[in-house]
């Protein structure tokens, strides 16, 4: 079972680097960015550079082509989204705006897919 491994201080960095993999949640596209160098060259220091990696995140962005695109150069290999942040919307305080952004972002994001 891979362990992966949450957190931006350096200790949370240098133990992800040193396992399966990173989970970075609620994060710019550019702080992704820097953490995801820092583990890069971490994992090189290591010489485990070859080894099996995981990164999941859960950016700040609109799950566009664009944003998936820059993602992937950063190594990401998951993404974690909810229906607000693919909506550039913020959390929603009562159930009729969850229950009309989940189903909106159904039928933007998960229908097409079908």
């Amino acid at each position: 079972m891979p362990v992966l491994v949450g957190g931006h201080s350096s200790v949370a960095l240098r133990r992800a680097a040193r396992n399966d993999g990173w989970i970075g949640v609620n994060y710019t596209l550019d702080q992704l960015e820097e953490y995801c160098t820092i583990i890069h060259g971490l994992r090189s220091e290591a010489g485990m550079s070859a080894a099996p990696f995981e990164i999941v995140a859960s950016p700040l962005a609109v799950p566009d082509a664009r944003t998936v695109e820059r993602l992937e150069s950063m190594g990401v290999s998951t993404i974690m989204t909810s229906a607000w942040i693919a909506q550039r919307r913020g959390v929603p305080t009562l159930l009729d705006e969850a229950i009309e952004c989940v189903t909106s972002y159904g039928e933007q994001w998960i229908a097409p897919l079908r």
